[in-house]
């Protein structure tokens, strides 16, 4: 009678101490936090822009051998003048390499009418200017704060022109051209964080080497804010000029002006 009595306790016990682990492991399972699945990065990247630039443009233009005429225009008189206008830019990145665009468009006309003695002389101009550019792009060098990019590709200008001069009574005359190339270009592209928000950029370009135009350059450096991951804004300053001619047609002209754009990142 008593070994049966000691062994049912010891079973007992054995029992209520094995439940007492499990539960205890049960509790442990409960307490440590779900394991989350690991979220896999994706080597592709990308960014645009949209962006304006106010410029002061400067420079000299002729159209089958007429000309060269002058032309200075202020940001005013561009306000003034402007018709329609899109600047954007764009970027596309799988790891270390990249595909850059740049647009420029815009359409700008006028209309003085004046009298010349018995003569009434009514012109009308409109110039279209557009600069488009597709490069390829390699980051050479990365850290944590600082990317630089190497950067090679093609340019196309676009000019045109029309004009119509009207002399009354005696009548008038008109004039259109498009003048259009295309200029080989390299550059450099870079970023720096200064802080975990703010960081300045900068991008340069030079090209034409005599196969478009003679020379063109374009540089911009600036400064910006990110609001997140995928917003930020910059401000900054942007020139860029080129030097073309052929067959009688001339564009030499320089543009430069401060800019400011918004950027979405994806």
């Amino acid at each position: 009678m008593t070994k049966i009595t000691l062994a049912a306790i010891a079973a007992c016990m054995m029992t209520v101490s094995a439940g007492g682990i499990k539960s205890k492991a049960a509790d442990l399972a409960a307490s440590e936090p779900p394991v989350e699945a690991a979220v896999a990065e994706t080597p592709w990247s990308g960014e645009l822009a949209i962006y304006g630039l106010l410029p002061w443009l400067d420079g000299d233009a002729g159209v089958n051998d007429l000309g060269p005429v002058s032309f200075s225009l202020t940001p005013s008189e561009i306000i003034n003048a402007l018709d329609f206008t899109i600047q954007a830019s764009g970027e596309i990145n799988y790891e270390r390499f990249g595909l850059f665009a740049d647009l420029i468009y815009f359409k700008i006309s006028g209309s003085e009418a004046s009298q010349l003695g018995p003569l009434v002389v009514d012109a009308n101009l409109s110039v279209a200017m557009t600069a488009g550019t597709l490069a390829g792009s390699y980051a050479f060098y990365e850290d944590e704060t600082a990317t630089i990019k190497a950067l090679a590709g093609a340019r196309y200008w676009a000019v045109d022109t029309n004009f119509n001069l009207a002399i009354a009574p005696i009548g008038g005359v008109s004039a259109s051209k498009v003048i259009q190339w295309w200029d080989p270009v390299i550059g450099l592209k870079a970023k720096k964080q200064l802080t975990e928000k703010v960081f300045i950029t900068a991008t340069g370009f030079i090209g034409g080497f005599g196969a478009g135009s003679d020379f063109m350059w374009d540089v911009f450096g600036g400064i910006g804010y990110e609001f997140n991951d995928h917003v930020a804004i910059a401000a900054g300053y942007r020139g860029l000029g080129a030097d073309y001619s052929d067959r009688g047609d001339l564009v030499d002209l320089t543009a430069q002006g401060p800019l400011i754009g918004v950027g979405f990142k994806f």
